[in-house]
């Protein structure tokens, strides 16, 4: 036989059997990468974007042996293989070679994932660990490949992978404890993370030792003089591992009925009339390898080393759902069940009662240990929140493995693919749950739809029906489970108040036509802060500093201004000690001349100009809050002696020049609009609840709420004097304010001048509230009348 032929033929081959494999693994990996981008738990994991891309080759790695090797051993390629000419070693070598050109493919969209999405940068820890992460993988991929060669079920060699990978870590670690031991001293060995050099030699001599076993094992499997190791899953083997379980069905492996030819007393008599006993022994009998592996897994995972419970907890339990149907589905013994008319209910509850048992234990012992044994972690653990999400996501990951399980074909994709798919069905659920505030009973129902799948899918999984009937019931439940924790945010999406198409267009037109007035504005305070002179001894040397510091902060930059409320409340007090005008309460401080008082105007009208040249709404409403603060002024006895012909004609132009306020208001409505970020809209909160986390809902509905109160703003600047009242209280309805009532409430608490000054020249709480209003015709009198 042409020797390059037949390894042309063996590529195709491998790669034919790996490719499910990748594709599978790319495509859960680059979801469950979306969704750990997506979630909010920055703070609580930092890996939480790298864990994903760490997990595709990790778990790549772990389960091609099993796949290529195991898998073929249940379905008897290899003694098929073994039987032509073709030499062992190049058996071996392809297989070989195959796994780690799939494991290269997965690294490289793993780095480019890392890269597109910069989650490369959450693992660096500064002494390059991160490096080994591929050696670890070839190590992995050598250990797979070992205990495929030696074992004879794939399932039980994918389980022990999982420890020995841990043998570098262990010998690593006591390797630097002695090294850091103090002898002197006599500290003890110390419990210091080994170094990534010493770390790497060890994975490279573990390796080294896994690939010459794993090359002597495969050699010794595949020899022609071998005796086969595994003679597949015929009918009468199958049936003579049952036993007992044959006894629940009535028939015995030769075809008689037990129940004719045992007596009454005998186990297999109660066993015919009580099946389910018999369902349970023999779930557990074949499957008592995995389960006791499993069982290890957690607990190590819990107990010996704390790091790996996330990892170790999430690997068990995954596993543990796939082992509920792909026990039966090796070797045949689906068939059996099948053949002898089991009921398929009966099987789905016996199949599924250990394994939950297991799940229920691990829960308690997990809350134990919070309550007794770490104190630390007690009150997180003890408190009802933290205990109903990681019951949650126990259940949402048993349940989505087992589904999987039931669905899948191979037993090792699936015990591949499950904790990938299962943490990105449990990501998803919680960011419904947190992010789209999906209610409860939408995410229970969505839990429960893996179970109701697998339970009308047991028929078809036991005859081993694939059709198109089969496949389109788990989509269409599938589509269900996605749809049923969006049902909340998608009616909200649906029924909530939305700009019209209008609006939208006409604020997007003029939003493009101000594009280039987009910018700022700064903030004073910080401008002033600069410059402010803090060495003061007497209240005249303090507003002599504060004029100071604000005009050399608004020299600095020429463009709009973001003034608080504190300077505009601080110039209009001083504005108010006029020279024949002061309160008792204000005669210890110096008195204000004419001079004075108009640089404090001047001041206050270069403000006002600032504020006019903002995009945001705030700034807007506090350039009004000063106009009507100079209408005000305007009414006061001897106000045109004081202000002087320049002033007055400059304050004329500003409170006759009604077409450029409203024009600046448009634009800072449409500006305001576009550039709505972080709940804020132009400056003003689009929740009353400031405080507490934002949810993705949160997000959209202050989008959808900022186009409202846009579109309610720009129907105020045409809209009648009767219709301003109905649309004020339309848009405080939107921000959660009640606009009549924050009024009389800022007026009743105001003690005195100085308080109420500032509520008159506070910014309000929603926008637009003095716009139109009878200040604004007042104004334009007083702008056009000559009468002193």
């Amino acid at each position: 036989m042409n020797r390059s032929l037949a390894i042309r033929r063996l590529w195709w081959k491998e790669l034919r059997q790996l490719m499910p494999l990748v594709g599978l693994l790319v495509l859960v990996g680059v979801l469950l990468q979306v969704l750990a981008v997506l979630l909010p738990f920055g703070n609580q994991l930092p890996w939480r974007e790298a864990a994903a891309l760490l997990g595709m080759p990790g778990l790549f790695a772990a389960g091609v042996g099993a796949l290529l090797i195991g898998q073929e051993k249940e379905s008897r390629t290899l003694d098929w293989l073994r039987s032509l000419p073709v030499s062992s070693g190049d058996l071996v070598t392809t297989k070989l070679l195959v796994a780690l050109l799939g494991l290269m493919v997965v690294w490289s969209v793993s780095f480019l994932l890392g890269w597109s999405t910069g989650a490369w940068d959450a693992i660096r820890d500064g002494r390059g660990g991160e490096l080994i992460w591929p050696l670890h993988s070839v190590f992995l991929l050598l250990v797979g490949f070992a205990t495929a060669w030696q074992l004879r079920s794939s399932m039980i060699a994918l389980l022990l992978v999982v420890p020995l990978a841990c043998l570098p870590l262990l010998f690593a670690g006591m390797h630097q404890s002695i090294v850091e031991w103090d002898k002197s001293k006599w500290v003890g060995m110390t419990t210091a993370e080994p170094t990534p050099w010493l770390m790497a030699t060890y994975l490279i001599l573990f390796s080294v030792g896994f690939a010459l076993y794993g090359w002597r094992a495969g050699l010794k499997y595949l020899a022609p003089q071998a005796a086969p190791r595994s003679q597949g899953a015929s009918p009468s083997s199958v049936a003579a591992g049952f036993r007992w379980p044959l006894a629940y069905v009535g028939f015995a492996p030769g075809g008689s009925r037990l129940g004719e030819s045992c007596d009454d007393r005998s186990p297999l008599a109660y066993a015919s009339i009580a099946p389910a006993p018999a369902l349970l022994w023999q779930f557990i009998m074949q499957n008592r390898g995995g389960l006791l592996g499993l069982c290890a897994l957690q607990v190590a995972s819990l107990f010996l080393y704390p790091p790996l419970t996330l990892a170790g907890s999430l690997l068990a339990i995954s596993w543990l759902g796939v082992l509920v149907f792909q026990g039966d589905s090796q070797q045949r013994r689906v068939h059996f069940l099948a053949d002898r008319g089991v009921s398929p209910r009966l099987v789905w509850l016996t199949r599924h009662a250990v394994p939950f048992a297991m799940l229920l234990l691990w829960l308690l012992l997990f809350a134990a240990i919070g309550l007794w044994g770490l104190p630390e972690v007690k009150e997180q653990l003890l408190d009802s929140t933290t205990l109903a999400l990681i019951t949650t996501v126990v259940i949402c990951v048993y349940l989505t493995a087992q589904w999987l399980g039931q669905i899948a074909t191979s037993p090792i994709v699936s015990a591949i693919s499950a904790p990938l798919l299962a943490s990105a069905v449990a990501g998803y659920l919680i960011y419904c749950a947190v992010e789209l505030e999906a209610s409860w009973w939408s995410v229970l129902i969505a839990l429960l739809v893996p179970a109701v799948a697998t339970w009308f899918g047991t028929r078809d999984w036991m005859d081993r029906r694939h059709d198109r009937w089969m496949c389109g019931r788990h989509a269409l439940l599938g589509v269900l489970f996605l749809l049923l924790p969006l049902s909340n945010f998608l009616w909200f999406w649906a029924t909530y108040p939305s700009m019209s198409s209008v609006s939208r267009q006409e604020l997007q037109l003029f939003a493009a036509q101000n594009t280039s007035n987009f910018g700022g504005p700064r903030d004073l305070f910080a401008l002033y802060a600069k410059n402010v002179n803090n060495e003061i001894d007497t209240q005249g040397d303090h507003w002599r500093s504060t004029q100071a510091g604000i005009r050399l902060g608004l020299s600095q930059d020429a463009g709009a201004v973001m003034p608080s409320n504190a300077h505009i409340t601080c110039i209009a007090a001083i504005l108010r000690l006029r020279l024949s005008d002061q309160s008792r309460e204000e005669k210890q401080t110096p008195d204000m001349d004419v001079g004075n008082y108009r640089q404090w105007l001047t001041l206050l009208l270069e403000l006002h100009d600032r504020l006019r040249l903002s995009w945001r709404l705030m700034e807007q409403d506090q350039a009004d809050d000063i106009e009507m603060w100079i209408v005000e002024e305007l009414k006061a006895t001897g106000a045109r002696e004081r202000l002087g012909n320049e002033l007055l004609e400059r304050i004329r132009i500003v409170l006759s020049n009604v077409s450029q306020r409203d024009a600046a208001r448009r634009q800072a409505i449409a500006l305001s609009w576009q550039h709505a970020r972080y709940q804020q809209l132009g400056g003003y909160q689009l929740n009353n609840d400031s405080g507490g986390y934002v949810t993705t809902k949160d997000v959209w509905e202050a989008s959808r709420r900022a186009g409202v109160v846009s579109e309610l703003l720009l129907k105020s600047l045409d809209a009648k004097a009767s219709e301003l009242t109905q649309l004020r209280t339309k848009i405080g309805e939107m921000l959660g304010y009640d606009v009549a009532a924050n009024s009389e409430l800022s007026i009743e608490n105001a003690q005195g001048e100085r308080e109420l000054l500032y509520f008159e020249t506070q910014y309000n709480f929603i926008p637009g509230a003095s716009w139109k209003g009878e200040w604004e015709d007042e104004g334009a009198k007083l702008a056009v009348s000559r009468e002193p």
